[in-house]
């Protein structure tokens, strides 16, 4: 169904946002990252208060190295989900990517606060680990 059927067909927003973006988690799964922005793009579009989007396009361009475009995709999520555990943890990883160590740090204490997957807290325990500059 394309993107006008599905809105003749009375889909919300929401609903639209949710099958875009398991449809670049799909093609980001393939290996396919550009095609996953693509569909992460709409997503994002049709559910403008929606953070899932924002946060798997953040990854999707962590796994890129534009660590840049990163930071502002989990910023963006962070808007809509402040209390998300993992969005803080990526956006410190973006972060100490950048070289931004300072702000790095106060996003994985931030983290350390919220709600984290067994995954993430180990994630996050190794990444403060590391000594400063090679995050």
């Amino acid at each position: 169904m394309s993107e006008a059927q599905e809105t003749a067909a009375g889909q919300s927003g929401e609903a639209l946002s949710h099958g875009y973006l398991e449809r670049g988690e799909m093609l980001l799964a393939k290996g396919d990252a550009d095609g996953a922005i693509a569909k992460l793009t709409i997503a994002a579009q049709k559910g403008p208060r929606f953070a899932d989007p924002l946060e798997v396009w953040g990854e999707t361009l962590m796994r890129k190295g534009e660590f840049s475009g990163a930071v502002s995709k989990f910023a963006a999520a962070n808007k809509f989900a402040p209390k998300w555990g993992r969005n803080h943890l990526r956006l410190g990883q973006a972060l100490a990517k950048l070289g931004r160590e300072g702000d790095a740090r106060k996003e994985f204490a931030l983290a350390t606060t919220l709600d984290l997957s067994a995954a993430d807290k180990a994630e996050l325990a190794q990444q403060q680990s590391v000594p400063h500059g090679r995050a």
